[in-house]
């Protein structure tokens, strides 16, 4: 069960009637009621009647609307967005033109509080005022599983005082931006239930490509958050995975592991009598909806799966090996190599694709690469085997080192590899003083040949590449 929690969740702006009204555009008027609501909103659909109307609630009144990749500071990684897309296709099936488009995907992903350069609207100025007069509560909490997990839980509260806020988009050219991908109608997605329940669309926000949201914001109503009612819940407008079938497939994707040593501070002194405590949390990083009073709607004892590694994998950076040392003429070394954890599933198809699949090195910015072979934990049946398995490749122009690890509880260790030349799809094993003397380079080559073909898989949507939740910048996980 869920222990204890770990954060005090804030405030949000927007609480107080006081607040200032300066940012709002085109203020309509202020409602207590959905009927007053409607009376407004009619107004104004009389004086737009060939504009779509879509609806945006918001606690605060910020001057523009931004979605989560287009705000400051946001992280986008090229490579990681179309393994998040094939997630969603992988869901959705591969049958549709329209839903193999990786913008639509994309946008399905927003929905579930994946960051993209999308914004939320809603065809619904009910859901509207929900979500202007509810306050989101997130909080973080520990699960006392094997790993102990750390869950990301979501609540919404109903606002009893202040101001909340709707925002009317009025769109001249909904059809074309439809056609141009640009705004999407998600409200009829199956399995994804929630988009329905919301009555979902999504426009893109990626300036300065056009369209900019904030030039179809056209007209603010203020909502009296003390008087409002509406019939609307957060179990009905977020279902839980019983009920989202998609969603339910989002929350099954598995949990991995945050050894203890990636959280501390540089300056925090590393003693060994220091109480060492790791955590597991969700490869893709999507909180659950559930009341603070609502019974567990999601069965973390039995349906929790983590990647799991041997510690000294997932602590790679304090392992020093100078390729230099071995090979007088090229430098390299296995604490420099960004490290892609490969599933079990992805580590079969890897080895065996079914059809012919090129070769490419992985478009990761870097030359050293050290792929891990990771086992699945679960609370209820312990079925870990040592030594865990991977591969430290490294390139040299068009040369590719090859060198097979292992590790145990305490020990990374290098084995003896190959050298293979690289160019085009001819991948061409040479021996040196220093190769492997197990007798069977075969099997090197096609262990080298399987790792190359990952670009290539992830490119055709058969395997997903995301990075750590954390976002430490030189670890991805392979589903």
């Amino acid at each position: 069960m869920a222990k204890s929690d770990l954060s005090n969740p804030s405030m949000e702006a927007g609480e107080n009637a006081a607040e200032t009204l300066a940012p709002m555009r085109n203020l309509l008027g202020h409602v207590s009621t959905l009927a007053e609501l409607e009376t407004l909103v009619e107004g104004f659909r009389k004086e737009h009647p060939e504009e779509m109307l879509l609806f945006r609630g918001q606690t605060t009144c910020y001057p523009t609307v931004r979605s989560g990749l287009s705000r400051p500071k946001a992280r986008y990684q090229p490579d990681v967005e179309q393994g998040l897309g094939a997630i969603i296709g992988g869901i959705l099936g591969h049958d549709s033109v329209s839903i193999r488009n990786v913008p639509f995907r994309r946008a399905v992903l927003q929905h579930y509080s994946v960051q993209t350069h999308y914004i939320d609207l809603t065809s619904d100025m009910g859901v509207a005022a929900w979500f202007a007069t509810s306050t989101l509560r997130p909080r973080r909490v520990i699960y006392a599983g094997a790993p102990l997990r750390t869950l990301d839980q979501s609540s919404y509260e109903r606002r009893t005082e202040g101001l909340g806020y709707v925002l009317l988009f009025a769109i001249p050219n909904a059809d074309e931006l439809i056609a141009n991908q640009r705004l999407f109608d998600i409200s009829n997605l199956e399995p994804f239930l929630r988009p329905a329940r919301q009555k979902a669309w999504l426009m893109s926000d990626r300036a300065p490509l056009l369209p900019d949201p904030n030039d179809f914001w056209a007209a603010t109503i203020t909502v009296d958050c003390g008087h409002f009612q509406s019939a609307l819940s957060m179990q009905q407008l977020f279902p839980p995975p019983a009920e989202d079938k998609g969603y339910a497939r989002l929350t099954d994707i598995p949990f991995v592991e945050i050894p203890d040593e990636w959280m501390r501070k540089e300056e925090e002194p590393r003693s060994e009598k220091k109480l060492k405590i790791d955590f597991g949390m969700r490869a893709l990083p999507v909180p659950e909806y559930t009341a603070r009073t609502d019974k567990d709607e999601f069965d973390h004892k039995w349906s929790d799966r983590t990647l799991s590694e041997a510690k000294p994998m997932q602590m790679w950076p304090a392992w020093n090996f100078e390729l230099i040392d071995e090979i007088s003429s090229i430098s390299g070394n296995v604490a420099n190599a960004t490290k892609l954890t490969l599933s079990p599933r992805a580590q079969r198809i890897l080895h065996d694709p079914g059809h012919n699949i090129p070769l490419r090195w992985p478009n990761l910015g870097t030359d050293e690469l050290l792929f891990t072979f990771a086992q699945f934990g679960h609370d209820k049946v312990c079925d870990i085997e040592y030594p865990y398995h991977g591969v430290w490749l490294h390139r040299d122009k068009e040369l590719v080192i090859e060198h097979p690890m292992t590790a145990d509880e305490d020990v990374m260790n290098v084995h003896a590899g190959h050298v293979f030349e690289f160019i085009g799809q001819d991948l061409q094993r040479h021996d040196i003083g220093t190769s492997c003397k197990c007798g069977e380079p075969e099997g090197h080559e096609a262990r080298v040949r399987a790792m190359l073909r990952l670009s290539a898989l992830v490119e055709i949507e058969v395997l997903s590449m995301i990075p750590h939740p954390l976002n430490f910048s030189n670890w991805y996980f392979v589903l």
